[in-house]
């Protein structure tokens, strides 16, 4: 009878064990599946957003001398490379006229125009029916600045559908999981609709983030992620059927339940395995920066001066953020840690998995890149750290203008040791600092170069706002 309780006491141990390990595999797998199709619609969107912000600030489009017919019909290449429904251009009074048609249509009574006239910023429209196609689509509006002058704006419509080509790799509901899209209202927009359950989208409008949770119908368990886009505010949600999406390991599990000697096996390895959940993330933590979850100083030093042990490649970065005291004296700390916060994410989307991108306290970033060896490729990093990085805040009377000082130093025979890489690295960022700051300094072998950002600064949206 003991041997039975205990036998009985360690198949509920392990199913236990078991279980966990399925809902939280599960857990991660509709994040990850849910992370690529974020990923893939933020990225249109974010291209969307740059094409009209390049658009706005040609000269042919400035000048109101030209015709809004002619503006228009310079547009259309943009709209066939880019795959758009079209793009426009209108003046300060809401007459357009697009790539599509080329006459002239009267939108001032367009939400969308009127905020953007009004906020002077990049705006998002709500989902909008077309009048020739009958097709869902929004429009993305960016507008023609001369000084604080508003003097139209540009604006292109992209199809719902076309922000994501839904695969089976995105949404297999036969497969246990769908992905789909819902505006900031709830409604579907577009995907997999099939087994959609009504869960409590609520808790994605109150987090304004990622959220992850499990809830239970009576066809199984569920697990939901979802994560909203911040310029669309669309909720990008993959629910997964965890029974479904696990039905060979549940039969796997039964069938090692009748085995005591498996039972013992798996009981084991489960416990190292719950170990090794309890180590990996303490170790993470160890590693990296509690506020902006990039690699910390010493994580950096430590696997840099493991590759300058190997190789004799690499780029060493330094980059600092000009005027970060005054976002910190003006706006307050919170600003501060949001810029902060900001920074890192803009330099992981810039440079590779790879690149290692760390923070090493207050302003001051590094990053390194492993195995790069041309200066072309460095310039281009750089230009895209001084654009994405570069933010403009107002303060009452105040205006702070947040850019990044960068300096570079090439892997060489005179630069070979971790100590010397970063003391020429601060040396060029210093040399910017003298130079007026908001650009690079990129020392390869016996060569300087000095980087200035390619483009006009252009104040996308305020991220952050006045701390009250």
């Amino acid at each position: 009878m003991f041997t039975v309780v205990i036998i009985f006491i360690i198949m509920l141990v392990m199913t236990s064990f078991g279980v966990l390990q399925v809902l939280s595999s599960a857990l991660e797998s509709a994040i990850q599946k849910n992370d690529s199709v974020y990923t893939e619609v933020e990225e249109k969107v974010q291209s969307v957003v740059r094409l009209v912000t390049s658009i706005s600030n040609l000269e042919m489009m400035q000048k109101t001398d030209i015709s809004l017919q002619e503006r228009a019909l310079l547009l259309r290449p943009f709209q066939d490379e880019y795959e758009l429904l079209m793009v426009a251009v209108m003046d300060s009074q809401g007459n357009a006229s697009s790539s599509l048609e080329g006459g002239i249509a009267d939108l001032s009574d367009r939400e969308y125009f009127q905020q953007c006239k009004l906020t002077r910023k990049t705006v998002v429209s709500d989902v909008i029916i077309s009048r020739t196609t009958g097709e869902a689509n929004i429009v993305i509006i960016h507008p023609i600045l001369e000084g604080a002058e508003f003097k139209g704006a540009i604006f292109a419509s992209i199809l719902v559908t076309d922000l994501i080509q839904f695969t089976e790799f995105h949404s297999n509901y036969s497969a246990g999981y769908q992905t789909y899209i819902i505006d900031k209202n709830q409604n579907y927009l577009v995907g997999d609709q099939e087994g959609v359950h009504d869960f409590d989208k609520n808790r994605m409008m109150e987090s304004k983030n990622k959220d992850a949770f499990f809830y239970n119908t009576n066809k199984g368990i569920f697990t939901v992620a979802i994560e909203q886009e911040p310029l669309t505010q669309w909720g990008i949600v993959t629910e997964l059927n965890v029974i479904k999406y696990y039905s060979d390991v549940w039969l796997i599990m039964l069938g090692i339940l009748g085995v005591i000697f498996t039972l013992i096996i798996v009981i084991i390895n489960e416990l190292k395995n719950q170990h090794r959940l309890q180590i990996v993330p303490l170790i993470e933590k160890l590693n990296r920066d509690d506020l902006t979850k990039v690699a910390n100083r010493s994580f950096f030093e430590y696997e840099v001066k493991q590759w300058l042990k190997a190789y004799d490649t690499g780029v060493f970065i330094l980059l600092d953020i000009d005027f970060f005291k005054q976002v910190n004296d003006v706006l307050g700390h919170r600003a501060g840690d949001k810029l902060l916060v900001e920074t890192a994410k803009q330099l992981k989307l810039i440079f590779r998995k790879e690149d290692i991108v760390a923070r090493f306290g207050g302003d001051e970033f590094a990053i390194f890149l492993p195995d790069v060896t041309d200066v072309d490729t460095v310039k281009m990093r750089c230009d895209q750290i001084l654009s994405r990085l570069a933010k403009k805040y107002h303060h009452t009377n105040k205006q702070i203008n947040v850019t990044a000082s960068i300096g570079v130093v090439f892997v060489d025979e005179e630069h070979r040791d971790y100590e010397v890489l970063y003391e020429a690295a601060d040396v060029a960022l210093y040399e910017v600092k003298k130079r007026g700051r908001n650009g690079a300094v990129i020392c390869n072998k016996h060569e300087s170069l000095y980087v200035t950002p390619s483009s006009p600064v252009v104040n996308l949206r305020e991220i952050y706002e006045e701390n009250n």
